[in-house]
């Protein structure tokens, strides 16, 4: 953010107060800057609110699962992969995130909450999840594992969470314009391992039919995203790539693999 010069956004620019609803009524809110005028004040007064509802140690206990032995460490699991580490199983996965994460997936997530970190009963089904049933489609604490509740409590309300002014998506836009990439428009056919190939040279060969899209046409994106030829392609392109990433489903791929691992 800071070498592209993006700017955060602040929730409390929103005057927007955050509050619980169980189907009949607000359970409780906090409060808006908007109303109070000073957000100091609006900012006490919520967080009064809140200690006076959960209690102050319930709170201070959610906010501390992050700092758990179980929480998952990604800084192992980012270093790992830049070390080229892979996993064939999630298991291999979770134990680099931790010994800890795979017994997480064994156990709902609000009987872990309660009866295991302690966490009231309200402070879960009115806080932690609400977060969850956002995050994930819908499902209660009592569906979801504790490894995906502790996920959602870390990275959500237990969290300084902020927005970038004008949207996320920049930091990747931004990212993507700075490496000055070379955009292939193609649909691609074959990948071919080149064996004769140096430690320093392109070990594949893809094969892509180049493509030149109509501007505004709609069905000439519908066919590429299908994978089909249209009239606009340029006829089949062999050229060599020193790592390829197949981000697409195989079974509705009508890609090919020449001497590749299975």
């Amino acid at each position: 953010m800071s070498r592209f010069s993006l700017k955060k956004l602040e929730r409390s620019r929103c005057n927007m107060p955050l509050a619980v609803y169980n189907g009949t009524r607000f359970l409780f809110s906090t409060a808006s800057t908007a109303a109070s005028g000073w957000k100091w004040v609006a900012k006490l007064l919520s967080s009064w609110k809140l200690m006076w509802r959960f209690g102050i140690f319930s709170l201070l206990r959610l906010k501390g699962l992050s700092k758990r032995s179980c929480a998952p460490n990604f800084l192992r699991l980012y270093r790992a992969l830049r070390d080229g580490a892979t996993y064939v199983h999630p298991r291999e996965l979770l134990s680099t995130l931790g010994h800890g994460c795979l017994c997480l997936t064994q156990r709902p997530a609000d009987q872990w909450l309660v009866r295991e970190m302690g966490i009231p009963g309200p402070l879960v089904q009115e806080l932690a999840e609400p977060g969850m049933r956002c995050n994930y489609g819908g499902q209660s604490c009592s569906a979801l594992h504790a490894l995906v509740g502790l996920v959602s409590i870390v990275g959500g309300i237990s969290s300084k969470c902020f927005s970038v002014i004008g949207g996320n998506s920049q930091v990747a836009e931004c990212s993507m314009a700075s490496a000055e990439p070379r955009i292939i428009r193609g649909l691609g056919r074959v990948i071919r391992k080149n064996r004769s190939s140096t430690l320093y040279e392109p070990a594949f060969e893809v094969g892509y039919f180049a493509t030149r899209p109509k501007e505004g046409s709609a069905s000439s994106a519908a066919e590429a995203s299908r994978g089909t030829e249209s009239a606009d392609t340029e006829g089949l392109f062999m050229e060599a790539f020193h790592i390829v990433v197949v981000a697409h489903p195989l079974e509705h791929s009508s890609l090919t693999f020449e001497d590749c691992r299975p």
